[in-house]
Parts: structure tokens; sequence; C-alpha cells
């Protein structure tokens, strides 16, 4: 079957694409240094992970809570030129959209380390400033005989002003990007299979990104994805583990 174009009215082309540093180097580089969203008032301080945080890298948490953030929807609307794709042959990565909302994974973190952790995720998000860090409102859903709640935690929305920003692309065209694109990381194809593998594990079935995975796989009949990766059980402390770079 043959891929569809990815030039389309009004969407950039991978050469406009592919000259997106040059374009956005000198705010690229003070994003490096960018202030981190101001702290969440309160005894404790929660990260929300939508995507890879949640299994890529391990944030040093004393809780998991399964979460709900209103509002925004996830989506792969990023341009990687570094850790899913390059500058020459961009892949695609998630962000957060406005509208709708988004099921993912609250992260507690311990108080004499939550300031150090904390600037560990913001280098590892804001490799090149395409995220704009808020402190948002997201609910944690029932875990036993413990009610929902909200709490206040750090969010990493897309910034739709950034050069890297994709928008919303038609997902034969996601599709295209994800299954040849490949950066320091590993491949945009396995950023999908593993993104997709750990929600279903948690119960939560994203249906675009259960799309997305069909197209992905479309010329590639009884292929499955990977095993989820092991961790403990939510709102119970999991070992301590290491944030690294994205």
């Amino acid at each position: 079957m043959s891929s569809p174009s990815l030039t389309r009215p009004g969407s950039p082309t991978r050469r406009q694409v592919a000259n997106a540093p040059q374009r956005a180097g000198a705010r690229q580089s003070r994003a490096r240094t960018a202030a981190k969203p101001a702290a969440a008032r309160g005894p404790e301080t929660w990260v929300f992970a939508y995507g890879s945080l949640m299994w890529e890298d391990a944030v040093p948490f004393e809780e998991a809570r399964a979460a709900l953030l209103p509002g925004f929807r996830r989506a792969f609307c990023i341009y990687s030129h570094v850790y899913r794709g390059t500058a020459e042959r961009p892949g695609l990565v998630l962000g957060l959209l406005r509208g709708g909302s988004c099921r993912g994974t609250a992260f507690r973190l311990a108080p004499e380390t939550a300031e150090a952790v904390l600037a560990a995720i913001h280098a590892r998000e804001m490799v090149t400033g395409v995220y704009a860090p808020r402190v948002l409102p997201v609910t944690l859903l029932p875990l036993g005989a413990e009610r929902a709640r909200r709490v206040k935690a750090y969010v990493f929305v897309a910034d739709p002003k950034h050069a890297q920003f994709a928008g919303r692309l038609p997902l034969p065209v996601q599709a295209e990007i994800l299954r040849d694109a490949s950066g320091a990381r590993g491949t945009a194809r396995a950023y999908l299979e593993e993104t997709v593998t750990h929600l279903r594990a948690q119960g939560i079935r994203d249906a675009e990104l259960e799309r997305l995975l069909g197209l992905v796989r479309e010329d590639e009949p009884g292929e499955t994805g990977p095993e989820p990766k092991t961790g403990g059980t939510f709102g119970r402390p999991l070992p301590r583990r290491r944030v690294g770079r994205r």
C-alpha cells in the first residue's frame, strides 16, 4: 500500500521542518535555561505524565496515581529533532493540545527531593523548548476506599508558537512519519508502541493512538506490540528511579 504524501496545503514540508532549528536557534538556546513553572503551593508536589515520562525514564516518586487532566488531550503534535527523529528527518512525539481531557499518571514527589527532580524533568522536557510548563489542576482517580480528589500538578503543554509544533496532522501523515523516523532514544514507532502498551496496561484505551498504531502496522499483519515495562501498583511507593533526558 502506498504511503500518503507528507506535503499538503497548510502543512510544513520536510524542508521547512528541517530548517526549524536554524529559525528557532536563539529561542531554543534560551529554553535550556528557562525558568521552571512556579511551584504549586501546598504540602505536596505532583507531576502529571501522559507520554514517555510514564514509562521511559523513571521519576523518583513516593506515590503514583491514575489521574485525569481536563481541558487538554494527548496528541502527536510535536516534531522531534532529538529523541525520536533528527532535524533532517523529524519524528513525532506527544504533546497536549487544548480541548477534551487526558488520562495519565500523577507522580507525587518526596518533599526533600522535589526541587531536584523537577529540575531534572524540566531539563529533559525542555531540551528544545517546545513545551510550555504549567501548573494545572488534575483529578486523582479513586483508589480503593480513597475518593477522587483534585491536586495541582506540573504539566508540559505543547507550545503552538514553537517552530517544532506540528498541530493536528492527519493520522495517515502521522503514521508515515512514525514508521520512518529515528533519533537518539530510538524509533518514533517504538515510542508509539510503548506508549499504547503502557496505557493499555493501566486500562486506558486512547482511541486516536489505537487507530494510529493500526495505520503504522497496516502492511504488517500479525505483529504485536512490546510487553509493558514492569512497575508497581498505583498508590503504592515504588523503587526510586533516575530521570534522564528525552
